[in-house]
């Protein structure tokens, strides 16, 4: 039977160490599984660890008073309890006290690193077996080798403990929030300037256009359209543009990037009145601007 050993920081380590070594002296049938120790080099680390968590029967949490927030040791107890129900799912105390722990581990039937809950966890785990030992047996196999196991426990749980980290006021969390949120928005501005047209030009561009119904307009994607119907009343004006290839769209003229098309006007034709003007002004030159042939007199 595999049972899954879950740790997070020196101390846990140690102990979950000790344990993987340990458990096969006392139950011949278990296979320890610790992620630090049993996943090859070089081998996909994530899809090892799930593999384990879906085929272990039982699972010891190594606890410490500085990693029971773990997100790691919390995921690890939450899939094993997923798959295999909470009972098999059993937090080992080192140094914390069952008051101390918090939820999402409280909620299992924890055990502290004491002789009595410690035989007990083992004839839990002796009860998943297909072939169990006698209470008997394991009685007398649990007392030759705990000796061991609780020399190297409290060896362990007397090392030095990391700090733990200080709760963050309420202050700190919205400062921080703060900042992300500033840092979010100037980076989606940098996004925007580099893709539109800034919106000051645009406005200050649209305003100096009026638009009326029937004016053709283009737009820089749908292309040329027709101002259908002016929408005013609202803090802004909208106007409806049918184009040719899309049909029917309402746009604001403030933030559209809008262009009347303007009709060039037809060259003119000349006329009766053209050609009478043009002979008065030949009329009215001096002799000398029209050349040697005409006849001043």
């Amino acid at each position: 039977m595999r049972v899954f050993i879950s740790w997070s920081g020196p101390r846990s380590r140690a102990v979950a160490m000790l344990l993987r070594e340990w458990l096969p002296l006392v139950l011949n049938a278990v296979v320890p599984f610790m992620s630090s120790e049993d996943i090859p080099q070089g081998s996909q680390w994530l899809s090892t660890l799930n593999d384990e968590l879906s085929q272990a029967a039982f699972a010891i949490v190594c606890v410490t008073p500085e990693n029971q927030g773990a997100s790691w040791l919390n995921f690890e107890a939450g899939a094993i309890a997923k798959a295999v129900g909470e009972t098999r799912v059993c937090p080992l105390l080192l140094g914390i006290g069952s008051a101390e722990v918090r939820a999402p581990l409280s909620i299992f039937q924890m055990a502290n690193a004491t002789e009595d809950d410690v035989l007990k966890l083992i004839k839990s785990i002796n009860s998943q077996l297909t072939t169990r030992l006698s209470d008997e047996r394991l009685v007398k196999i649990f007392q030759k080798w705990w000796p061991e196991l609780e020399t190297g426990i409290g060896a362990a749980v007397a090392t030095q403990a990391e700090p733990i980290p200080a709760p963050r006021n309420e202050e700190d969390l919205t400062r921080e929030t703060l900042l992300a949120v500033r840092e979010q928005t100037r980076l989606l501005s940098q996004i925007a300037a580099s893709v539109l047209p800034a919106p000051a030009v645009v406005e200050e561009k649209q305003a100096l256009m009026r638009f009326e119904v029937g004016d053709s307009v283009v737009h820089p994607k749908w292309g040329e359209g027709k101002v259908l119907r002016l929408i005013e009343g609202g803090p802004e004006t909208l106007i409806s543009i049918e184009f040719p290839n899309i049909g029917e769209k309402l746009l604001m003229p403030k933030y559209a990037t809008l262009a009347k098309v303007r009709a060039v006007p037809a060259p003119r034709r000349a006329g009766f009145r053209d050609a009478r003007l043009r002979v008065r002004e030949i009329a009215s030159e001096s002799p000398k601007s029209l050349g040697k042939d005409v006849d001043p007199g």
